[in-house]
């Protein structure tokens, strides 16, 4: 479902172009950013792989290229991981998973500064 929104919605509907590569490689990080990156985002842990990305050093490398950081911390939680602190811009959380708990409602949540979200 995530590939089909990158590659196909995102692209053909809004001409937003998306590269997809291991966030748990700095070097190949680095590598995916072209001059008009605005967006960074990763998901660590990663599911179902449990790989581990460095937010703190991402955080770096987005901002020293002009561009924002996003976490998926939906696999850790807020309990667990608190990107925003390790310099993430913005964390997405599923509430219908780990925060609800019982499957019984849906929802989510994107954390961020205000600036950023304001619409």
């Amino acid at each position: 479902a995530v590939y089909r929104l990158l590659h196909e919605l995102l692209k053909n509907k809004f001409h937003v172009d998306t590269t997809i590569v291991d966030t748990s490689d700095l070097e190949a990080v680095k590598k995916a950013i072209r001059p008009n990156t605005k967006l960074v985002h990763i998901e660590t842990p990663g599911n179902p792989t449990l790989t581990i990305s460095d937010i703190r050093a991402i955080a770096d490398i987005t901002h020293e290229n002009g561009a924002l950081l996003s976490v998926d911390n939906t696999f850790a939680s807020p309990y667990n991981q608190r990107p925003i602190e390790l310099g993430a811009d913005f964390t997405i959380e599923s509430l219908t998973k780990y925060i609800n708990g019982h499957g019984d409602a849906m929802g989510g949540a994107i954390i961020g500064k205000k600036e950023y979200l304001d619409i």
